[in-house]
């Protein structure tokens, strides 16, 4: 093998490399911060969707716990089951 080769090879494998990490690994860890922030920024009467897809309004936040309401049953999970919270501009959509 010669010196010529051996660089090739290292560029190459340097650019499958920052191949993988600007397509897949850095906007996975975008969206994993946003949820975060997210979760994070939930206050008591907002309109969520869990990951499972069981809508209710928040009624109380704990440390790493939600209690919200679905109907007339009150649900007390872990935050990072809360997959999305709802807008307000979808309700008057509904409403309306």
């Amino acid at each position: 093998m010669t010196v010529g080769n051996t660089m090739y090879t290292v560029v190459y494998l340097v650019a499958i490399l920052a191949f993988f990490y600007f397509m897949l690994i850095r906007p996975q860890k975008k969206k994993s911060k946003e949820l975060d922030e997210m979760r994070n920024s939930l206050k008591i009467g907002d309109t969520v969707v869990t990951i499972g897809g069981i809508n209710g309004k928040v009624t109380k936040i704990l440390d790493e716990e939600v209690v919200i309401k679905s109907g007339d049953v009150k649900l007390t999970m872990s935050k990072w089951g809360i997959g999305s919270i709802e807008t307000d501009d979808k309700n008057d959509a509904i409403e309306e």
